[in-house]
């Protein structure tokens, strides 16, 4: 299984889209290279950086991307057709796990899934978080427009979000962010639409399925002398 150390810092800094920002010194920058077979063509690179506080979580997302997809602009909609980032997360041995799924303009899929045995409707057990929640989920991207059919790119572009532990608790109950916890956790970058499809993960999944807690990893939270 793999394990990422994730600096606990004194303050929430706010999300400010800065890959370099002083903020994220001393934090482990976590490759994505986990290649479904199934994946096609040039594959985009993508590497996150992680930090917490008693806040929640931040994370930034770097993707060198050769093309990009953006059709999807309000949260809730099928934004893994889209050039999208993933992080899922589960807080220790709680029930059930989150899923925060971002297009590269910032839409945001979201929901809370208990039994992740597949149906015609997605899962056996699951719901999508309340629209207030999703709001409350702090994000920003280098990109601002939306893009209808896929354009090539060739450049890198960047997502940052935070995510409150109050909208945490509202789902998974009494949790914490402290020295010491370990939550499970997997991060992805995929695009089943695109002109060449790809599954990327940080762990490593068995089959074409990023819904599988088995295969997640582990995030283990650290104290830091960062402020």
């Amino acid at each position: 299984m793999k394990i990422a150390e994730i600096k606990l810092v004194n303050n929430y800094k706010g999300v400010n889209l800065s890959y370099n920002d002083p903020k994220w010194a001393g934090c482990e920058e976590i490759l994505l290279n986990e290649v479904r077979v199934e994946s096609k063509g040039s594959l985009p690179l993508t590497r996150v950086k992680l930090s917490a506080c008693s806040e929640g979580i931040n994370g930034i997302f770097k993707v060198e991307d050769s093309s990009i997809l953006a059709r999807y602009k309000r949260d809730q909609e099928p934004v893994w057709r889209d050039s999208c980032v993933e992080i899922y997360l589960k807080p220790g041995n709680v029930k059930g796990y989150m899923n925060f799924e971002f297009n590269c303009i910032g839409t945001l899929l979201c929901s809370y899934i208990t039994n992740h045995e597949r149906t015609e409707d997605g899962f056996k057990e699951w719901r999508f978080v309340a629209d207030e929640d999703c709001e409350a989920v702090g994000r920003k991207t280098s990109l601002s427009e939306s893009y209808a059919e896929e354009v090539e790119f060739g450049k890198e572009w960047y997502l940052e979000f935070f995510i409150p532990l109050s909208m945490l608790k509202k789902y998974f109950g009494e949790i914490e962010i402290a020295e010491g916890e370990e939550w499970y956790c997997n991060l992805y970058k995929c695009g089943d639409d695109l002109q060449n499809p790809h599954w990327i993960s940080w762990s490593p999944v068995r089959e074409l399925n990023f819904h599988n807690p088995d295969d997640f990893g582990k995030i283990k939270f650290i104290q830091s002398f960062i402020s």
